[in-house]
């Protein structure tokens, strides 16, 4: 069965944590990925740690086909556990779509100066979490 490639990709993943510095630490030395320096955003809350977990080039864009790569961000953002990010070509339309079909937005939307983009936070009707991400946001 042939079928359309996904519009929408899942193209990062996400994990939440209380402490930054262990969990970087644990996905280093469990899993060998490697950790770039903490990315800072206007709000501190946002800073993140890439995670690399498979070889990429510089923007972190991994070069297989199927991989994805990730960060490790503060729980205090909101995201509580593992999520996917989907980039979608417009927030709104996208958090339309997510609540007619079941789930809920939220979060607002939220500026990532690193990524020149930004993101929302939604729910599934299971309750599982998704991170909606627009590039070339204000």
């Amino acid at each position: 069965m042939t079928s359309p490639g996904p519009t929408m990709p899942v193209t990062w993943f996400s994990l939440p944590a209380d402490d930054v510095e262990k969990a970087t630490s644990f996905y280093h030395h469990a899993f060998g990925w490697q950790i770039e320096p903490r990315t800072r955003e206007a709000d501190d809350v946002y800073d993140y740690n890439v995670v690399v977990s498979s070889a990429s080039d510089r923007d972190f864009n991994p070069s297989q086909p199927g991989r994805v790569n990730g960060c490790i961000v503060k729980r205090a953002t909101g995201i509580t556990t593992p999520v996917v990010l989907i980039e979608v070509p417009d927030l709104d339309e996208a958090a339309r779509k997510v609540v007619a079909a079941g789930g809920t937005v939220v979060s607002a939307e939220i500026p990532m100066r690193s990524l020149n983009g930004s993101f929302i936070l939604v729910k599934d009707p299971e309750g599982n979490m998704l991170e909606l991400f627009r590039s070339g946001a204000p």
